[in-house]
């Protein structure tokens, strides 16, 4: 997340959208009191010595303020309590905070994806990192015990990660725009003239870091189509009207 005061936007972070290379892109344009959360547990090393090689500011001002009133508070004279403020968090819990009424006429913005190609890469990220697998054990499986690990991870996993996600993007307090992932480079164009961002160190395209080098292909039958269709629905339903299986998932 980035809560720029310099600029006055506040970037949320969905997962698996380019998020990291976005908030590194923009961190360019923010200043000493602006707030850009770490990148998060997972984030590849890559992604900092990169910040760090061309001088971008790192994580910054994400330990916020809350009012708070409870017998501690009392009991100590401080009637604040810490907010940290992670790299996925929903903009509920920093309305909270001490700059909660300051932000709420930001520009508030965020990527979405197409919820078929969100999930697999989230599968990808989820056997890779969380069960801390390496990539020749991911490219020894075969179609039955992949096929196998998806489910389950559809069965268990997928209804939480689209919630999350609605979570990030939706708030009746303030009004969140919504950008989609397959567009990026068009919708940068737009929120740079938005936001008026000029004298860029570094493009977003040329923020690149090591991609998984995954040789299987995830195929979708019939059952993990309306598993997909059904957790996903708030995004099919308002942002993705073709609910189609694109080809390449086809088994």
């Amino acid at each position: 997340m980035i809560i720029s005061h310099k600029k006055k936007f506040v970037f949320l972070r969905t997962g698996k959208t380019a998020s990291s290379s976005i908030e590194i892109y923009l961190s360019q344009f923010c200043s000493k009191r602006d707030t850009i959360t770490p990148l998060g547990t997972f984030a590849s090393e890559d992604e900092d010595k990169f910040k760090i090689k061309r001088s971008l500011p790192g994580a910054q001002n994400y330990i916020l303020k809350k009012k708070s009133f409870g017998i501690k508070n009392f009991l100590n004279l401080n009637f604040y309590n810490k907010v940290h403020v992670n790299s996925h968090d929903s903009i509920d819990k920093v309305l909270k905070t001490e700059i909660g009424n300051e932000i709420k006429d930001y520009y508030f913005f965020c990527f979405i994806r197409n919820p078929f190609d969100w999930i697999v890469r989230s599968f990808w990220w989820h056997i890779y990192i969380k069960n801390n697998r390496n990539i020749n054990w991911i490219n020894s499986l075969n179609k039955n015990e992949l096929n196998k690990i998806f489910k389950k991870f559809l069965d268990e996993d997928s209804y939480d990660y689209f919630k999350k996600q609605e979570d990030i993007i939706t708030n009746k307090k303030v009004d969140i725009n919504i950008y989609r992932y397959e567009e990026l480079g068009e919708d940068i164009k737009k929120i740079k003239k938005k936001l008026n961002l000029k004298k860029e160190k570094i493009l977003l395209k040329n923020i690149k870091f090591k991609k998984l080098k995954i040789k299987r292909k995830i195929l979708i039958d019939r059952e993990n189509e309306k598993k997909i269709l059904q957790n996903g629905e708030f995004f099919f339903n308002r942002y993705y009207q073709n609910t189609n299986l694109p080809l390449k998932y086809k088994s």
